[in-house]
């Protein structure tokens, strides 16, 4: 039995460098895929006897940099406050972290699959729909679609918002004034009002920029019926101050003409969808959004938006893209699943052809599965002060948004074009182009390859005392979206074993490397990585290890019957390594190191690269990344 001698914990200081690159106060990158690593896949193991080597190994985790697992919550309280994870009254790292982190980490160096990836397709603002508006008459069934009456849509005042309101409307001879009508006193959303309707084709913003329309807005209202030509029965669709300018609601009314569509049960799907995804984002939640009125499924009688679909053999006219009477959300025709396995990267589903990393953890798909070799117990806290006695306030964490194309997706071919998932070119402002140039003729960048950018990993930070993770004492403001936590700061301790059966040799390199890495590259775990949080260092201080399970059953026989010797091998993690290593180079035809892959992921988690000046905006950072939208995100990193 092999065991190190325990490397005490030093306190790591970052080097000076100054990051010079784009977006240069990121926290993270991606790491890129790099297409040699397609080569590393293949069959399942076998699983029906003992072969390959087996046994366990025990590993410390040293912390670098404060580190927080989450615990016990302490509900009802703003900011809320999180006590650091314990098992049995001790401070510890449940077994599915460390896993989670370690898998990460070599899917990323061996170019394996994306065993955790969320392949649903997304939705986005889509500024430039040309929404009709309509009603529902009929929700569809499996025996016929549904029906929507196509209506219009004028604008009428909000009361109480600043006084009356008034567009400069832009004639062909003369401009004129016109003042919108406030909602009458005691109406709601759904209520019938009779309205004259005015068209116009411009007006002006008070910044007097021209917007082009055609527009309706209301000029008179009745609460009774009234006949007069120009006069119409319209509905209020009121949405609520869903925005803090907001200034108009609507009034629906009818066209002429009758227009009706038609639709499917899947476009009601896809509204509720994403409906229930919008009330699940963090920032509406802790915002009370969409609080009144409360949106809820479609049904009959409700005003609804939606775009012009295709019109049959039968001259049937068809809606897609139902939304909520707003800027309209929609789904993207192309999915993240789509993108990710157009690059070979899709989650493992036979046993025939497997990644490196889901033939040593296992996998489950819809129709195989195969069971881990590697089991990962809890770390448990052996050295240091452990949990601060005192609730830090945390700086805000954000979250993903993989919405931002720009940042998320990448034109393998231009690095200076931004894309949707759809391959659809974005302007600057972060907004499709149109497919045709302004003289009629076709853009030819207007779609073209998209792919995911890669894996997100985080950089590390120089340790730092306790207010350069913590907001300002006196500061009041989201404190709804904070966290109060009590992290453990550096030079604590925790230890875990991993037992690992039937591995070969190469298996076992890899998953040393995935444990200890080389050189300064160190793992980030846990809460709050963006703001310097999680910086650790594993060590193996014991192994054991057996040529296979049959000669630990002999072994033990002999010691029982004749006092027979032992069959271990002396830990030489040296020579793991060398196998993974050697085997890298025979499948891809590189070097380990050499891989564009590695040779990001090595970048990012060289703990001597930390920076302080990695970090989100600390003032409108919203703003920051709004502004950016249209601006490709670049890797300076990836080759």
């Amino acid at each position: 039995m092999a065991k190190r001698e325990k490397n005490k914990s030093k306190r790591h200081r970052s080097s000076n460098n100054t990051n010079q690159w784009g977006f240069e106060n990121n926290p993270y990158q991606f790491v890129p895929h790099d297409k040699n690593c397609s080569e590393l896949k293949s069959e399942a193991p076998s699983l029906a006897k003992f072969s390959g080597l087996s046994g366990y190994l025990v590993c410390e985790i040293t912390t670098l940099t404060p580190l927080f697992i989450g615990g016990k919550r302490h509900e009802g309280e703003a900011p809320k406050k999180i006590d650091f994870f314990e098992i049995n009254g001790k401070p510890a790292i449940p077994g599915s972290s460390i896993r989670g982190m370690l898998r990460s980490v070599l899917e990323a160096a061996t170019g394996s699959c994306f065993s955790v990836f969320d392949e649903s397709p997304l939705h986005y603002r889509d500024i430039k729909a040309k929404v009709i508006a309509g009603e529902i008459l009929e929700l569809p069934t499996d025996a016929k679609p549904g029906k929507i009456r196509a209506m219009k849509r004028a604008w009428i005042a909000i009361p109480g918002e600043g006084g009356e309101q008034v567009l400069e409307i832009i004639n062909k001879n003369n401009n004129k004034m016109h003042t919108i009508k406030f909602i009458p006193s005691g109406k709601q959303n759904g209520d019938i009002i009779w309205t004259e309707i005015e068209e116009i084709e411009k007006y002006k913003t008070s910044r007097k920029a021209p917007i082009i329309g055609p527009f309706y807005l209301v000029k008179n209202y009745a609460t009774s019926s009234i006949s007069a030509s120009g006069w119409y029965e319209g509905k209020l669709k009121i949405t609520g101050k869903t925005i803090p300018m907001k200034k108009r609601e609507r009034v629906f009314f009818p066209l002429d003409s009758k227009e009706i569509y038609y639709f499917t049960k899947k476009e009601v799907e896809d509204y509720q969808r994403i409906v229930e995804e919008q009330l699940e984002f963090p920032q509406n939640r802790n915002r009370n959004f969409m609080k009144s009125p409360p949106r809820k499924p479609l049904k009959k009688g409700m005003l609804i938006y939606f775009q012009e679909g295709k019109t049959d053999d039968n001259g049937d006219k068809w809606a897609h893209k139902i939304s909520y009477v707003e800027v309209p959300r929609v789904y993207y025709d192309t999915s993240r699943g789509d993108l990710i396995k157009e690059m070979g990267l899709q989650k493992c589903e036979t046993l025939e052809f497997l990644c490196p990393v889901c033939r040593l953890f296992g996998f489950t798909g819809e129709k195989q599965a195969l069971r881990s070799r590697i089991q990962i117990s809890d770390a448990i806290h052996t050295e240091g002060a452990g949990p601060e006695k005192d609730y830090w306030a945390i700086k805000l964490l954000g979250t993903p948004h993989p919405t931002s194309c720009n940042i998320y997706l990448k034109d393998p071919t231009d690095k200076d074009v931004v894309r949707n998932y759809d391959g659809i070119k974005l302007d600057n402002k972060g907004n499709p182009e149109d497919p045709k140039n302004k003289d009629g003729t076709k853009n030819i960048k207007w779609k073209g390859p998209v792919e995911i950018r890669g894996r997100k990993f985080y950089f590390h930070h120089p340790n730092q005392n306790k207010l350069y993770y913590c907001v300002p004492t006196n500061y009041r403001e989201q404190e709804e979206m904070r966290s109060q936590v009590r992290p453990v700061l550096d030079g604590n301790v925790f230890e875990f074993r991993i037992d690992f059966q039937n591995l070969a040799q190469e298996e076992l390199g890899m998953l040393i490397w995935g444990l200890e890495l080389h050189g300064n590259l160190h793992h980030k775990l846990g809460m709050g990585k963006p703001i310097g949080f999680g910086s650790i260092r594993i060590e193996i201080i014991e192994a054991q290890v057996e040529n296979d399970l049959t000669s630990k059953y002999i072994a033990f026989e002999q010691m029982k019957n004749k006092n027979g010797g032992s069959t271990k091998n002396i830990f030489n993690k040296f020579e793991y390594l060398n196998s993974f290593l050697v085997w890298i180079k025979e499948k891809t035809g590189k070097e380990f190191l050499n891989l564009n892959n590695v040779e990001v992921l090595s970048k990012i988690l060289d703990i001597n690269e930390g920076n302080t000046s990695r970090k989100y905006p600390t003032e409108k950072g919203f703003e920051f990344y709004r502004n950016l939208k249209g601006k490709p995100f670049p890797n300076p990193l990836d080759k």
